[in-house]
């Protein structure tokens, strides 16, 4: 039977444990505050970009947040276990101090990352690195159990399990734009401490990894709206999530390359074009499916 997201909304909340309420408010708390700080942008003079900006709130709480929701919408797919809502609650809690540090130093009208111009700055600095860590721990952990008994939708457990281990590979790119940071040895102030080499923007792939595991879930979500067989929704997850990481795997290649995001070599441009085309044929069979039987039915001949 085809299943709305609509409906799956409904499931998860009628079903939900104490542990994700917390963390569904917890989540819903910081993207409001990833959109006061959007207004706030909206009305104050502080440029958009820079290391001392409303961006990093912003960006951060809704970032975060959507990820906090995402995870304790997850979890409740997997088979309860009492880890499983530690490590979920884990990635909550730390998600919201990690938010809550950036914000507060957005306010004091200082760098939020690599600031060691005082002691507290440097320990605040140092909070947000155990901080990411134990959100680190708790998604592996999730990872774990996703991996190890997954009772659901076909469609839905490829698009959960890659996009899991996309999420993992976008923590160890934050500790890679941390490192380069660090290893650059400038001023909290410089605007290059992500830049890897002469131009490449090591916040692309960071970005790319950090949400397929919104986006695959959601096509999988989609494909169970349909009236497709589970194998067949099962194949156009593989093809979507392909093409899904063949871009990251592109945006990564550009950043350690020291390549803008832009300036394609030719292998990046192979795997940029065949993800398009991965991408595209998902596409298609989804809305092959979703339109109108009228619409999908060739037009009678004259």
């Amino acid at each position: 039977m085809a299943l709305s997201p609509v409906d799956e909304i409904r499931r998860a909340w009628s079903s939900r444990r104490p542990y994700q309420t917390v963390s569904w408010a917890i989540g819903a708390a910081l993207i409001v505050g990833g959109l006061v700080h959007l207004a706030v942008f909206a009305f104050d003079t502080r440029p958009w970009a820079g290391p001392v900006s409303w961006r990093k709130p912003a960006t951060f709480g809704l970032s975060f947040g959507l990820t906090t929701l995402t995870l304790a919408w997850i979890s409740g797919l997997l088979r309860y276990r009492r880890m499983l809502a530690v490590a979920t609650l884990a990635v909550a809690v730390g998600s919201l101090v990690e938010v809550s540090l950036v914000a507060m130093q957005a306010w004091r009208g200082v760098p939020s990352h690599f600031n060691q111009a005082t002691g507290f700055d440097s320990a605040v600095f140092s909070l947000m690195g155990m901080t990411v860590a134990v959100i680190a721990a708790g998604i592996v952990v999730i990872t774990f159990y996703a991996f190890r008994s997954f009772d659901a939708d076909p469609a839905m457990v490829v698009g959960v399990r890659v996009g899991l281990l996309v999420l993992l590979a976008a923590q160890a790119l934050g500790a890679a734009i941390i490192g380069n940071g660090l290893a650059l040895g400038q001023s909290p102030t410089q605007t290059n401490l992500a830049t890897f080499g002469e131009a490449g923007a090591m916040k692309v792939p960071h970005a790319v990894t950090m949400h397929g595991i919104q986006i695959l879930p959601i096509y999988a979500l989609l494909l169970a709206s349909t009236s497709l067989a589970p194998r067949r929704r099962r194949n156009l997850m593989w093809v979507g999530a392909a093409g899904y990481a063949g871009l990251a795997l592109a945006s990564v290649l550009q950043t350690f390359q020291g390549r803008a995001p832009l300036s394609l070599t030719p292998v990046s441009g192979a795997i940029v074009l065949l993800s398009a085309l991965l991408g595209g044929l998902a596409i298609v069979g989804l809305a092959a499916d979703l339109l109108p039987e009228s619409r999908r039915t060739s037009a009678p001949e004259c």
